[in-house]
């Protein structure tokens, strides 16, 4: 779902570029990103996907990533606020892309290696 509007989906054509993460996205480009997707105007982490579509994206992706439950998250940063959830989710989120693109580049590399002339 995108970064500013958890009702919407992350896409590509939308013309605001901080509404996603790409995956060419450096870890400072993708930290700026989550840092300042929208979340809300209250300051405890809970889940509610109707009420709170903005947070609720973000733990979505968070427990994706991390492969935690969504309970286990809220139960983690429900006292700690959006600020160290954010920086947490960024981390995540870099090093998975960081593994991706690692993975992408090799698998080019062996790609040229074994081209038929």
């Amino acid at each position: 779902m995108s970064l500013k509007d958890g009702r919407n989906k992350m896409s590509k054509s939308d013309p605001s570029y901080s509404s996603r993460i790409n995956l060419n996205d450096s870890a400072e480009q993708i930290y700026q990103k989550i840092k300042k997707a929208k979340s809300d105007h209250l300051t405890n982490i809970s889940y509610d996907r109707a009420a709170r579509p903005e947070i609720s994206n973000l733990i979505d992706i968070y427990a994706s990533l991390a492969g935690k439950h969504i309970d286990n998250i809220i139960l983690e940063y429900q006292y700690q606020g959006f600020a160290k959830f954010k920086q947490d989710l960024a981390e995540t989120r870099s090093f998975i892309l960081e593994l991706i693109s690692l993975n992408r580049h090799s698998c080019f590399k062996k790609l040229k290696k074994h081209r038929l002339p």
